[in-house]
């Protein structure tokens, strides 16, 4: 089966960026699908969703950033949840995807992810499950960009949550890498997780290492690396891969952002033809 490949739509400012930039995806003027960061969409009925998203694809991808529903008051989950659905309910997206991360230190809320501790299990075994019950809905979750020794830990976590809960990988390859280049999650270990999984979503972006602070850091701003376009290669030809999204939140420069999906389009097309 050929690897559908696409990009993330983030918001409704930037429509001719995106159009642009997809243009080498495109078949009769229409992409496989197009995944929204859902967070920015909400406010809309699905309807006018579905009608502002017409001219990229009729199929359409939920990747969801700000639910934090590791960290919500347990009261104040289902009227989250209760918005997404119906969302959902209506529009029926291909798949559902957030993430297993957190977004506060303390009392002080951020607006990016930081990593996860990887010990309460339960509490998350319980939030994924109250989740997925709801919507009536396999939940996909993405693996995190580690920063900290927390994400040595991350994999194992994914592995015992995978099992209990019956959620799915969202694998983004580009954070794997950020991980495994920070020494903190290991690329191959993810690939042992993830190879008996069928029909795997993933995501892949840019990233860029920081002096100051000795690491890499996922920034979604910067061209896909070699690595990376390694990595995408090896993932491909070992794992049941059924889609990959392209993430550009920042520099959005659609010449570049198309040279990066030709990019990805060419390995996905010489792992098709050798299959």
């Amino acid at each position: 089966m050929t690897i559908q490949l696409s990009l993330s739509v983030n918001n409704l400012a930037d429509f001719s960026i995106y159009e642009m930039a997809s243009q080498p995806l495109r078949n009769n003027n229409k992409l496989p699908f197009v995944e929204i960061l859902w967070d920015n969409w909400f406010h809309l009925q699905p309807d006018k969703l579905q009608y502002f998203l017409a001219s990229f694809s009729d199929q359409i991808a939920f990747h969801v950033m700000w639910s934090r529903f590791l960290e919500r008051d347990e009261d104040d989950f289902p009227t989250f949840l209760k918005i997404l659905k119906y969302h959902v309910d209506e529009i029926k997206p291909i798949y559902i995807s957030d993430h297993i991360c957190r977004f506060t230190l303390g009392k002080i809320h951020s607006h990016h992810g930081f990593d996860f501790d990887y010990h309460d299990l339960e509490t998350a075994i319980r939030r994924v499950d109250y989740y997925q019950n709801y919507l009536g809905r396999q939940l996909l979750l993405e693996n995190f960009a580690s920063m900290t020794p927390a994400g040595c830990r991350q994999i194992d976590f994914f592995d015992k949550l995978v099992q209990s809960t019956g959620c799915g990988v969202f694998f983004d390859i580009s954070n794997a890498r950020v991980a495994h280049n920070n020494d903190y999650a290991n690329l191959a270990e993810w690939r042992d997780l993830l190879t008996n999984l069928k029909g795997l979503h993933c995501h892949v972006g840019g990233y860029r290492y920081d002096s100051k602070f000795d690491c890499y850091w996922d920034n979604h701003a910067d061209n896909l690396s070699q690595d990376t376009l390694t990595d995408i290669k090896q993932f491909s030809s070992h794992l049941d891969i059924q889609t990959i999204c392209y993430e550009r939140e920042h520099k959005k420069n659609p010449e570049m952002m198309a040279q990066d999906l030709t990019l990805i389009q060419n390995i996905i097309n010489e792992e098709y033809i050798n299959e």
